[in-house]
């Protein structure tokens, strides 16, 4: 995989499950991924010992005549969830959340009105607080 240099000492190496922290800074994006109505996980990390402040960024391919939903499940518990309407939702509402540390958090995509397939994705970036 070729790499992007973002920044002094920084390298973006591409889609992946987990959190990237750059400084009191950090990001993770899924890439796009394929989801029926089964709901699949396209984020999932263990959070340090410091808070997140996140804007969630939802996306999904605007060719897919279905209804989504992104769900933020935090030590298990869901949290957030947003809906996108099939008709050509691209980008979703962005949402800041702020996360506890020492937690474990999953994001998900499922397809809510049948049982075609879609592809989409999630992009999170934030600070880290001290808490």
């Amino acid at each position: 995989m070729s790499k992007t240099k973002l920044g002094s000492n920084t390298i973006f190496t591409g889609s992946s499950k987990g959190l990237t922290i750059v400084a009191n800074h950090c990001y993770a994006y899924s890439g796009v991924l394929a989801f029926d109505d089964n709901e699949i996980t396209l984020l999932e990390f263990n959070t340090g010992k410091r808070l997140l402040d996140l804007t969630l960024m939802p996306y999904r391919d605007d060719s897919d005549s279905l209804d989504s939903k992104h769900r933020l499940y935090i030590n298990d518990i869901k949290v957030w969830a947003t809906g996108m309407g099939s008709g050509g939702t691209t980008i979703g509402d962005y949402n800041k959340i702020i996360i506890p540390s020492l937690s474990h958090v999953k994001l998900t995509i499922q397809n809510v009105s049948n049982t075609s397939n879609g592809q989409g994705g999630i992009a999170i970036a934030g600070d880290l607080i001290n808490g």
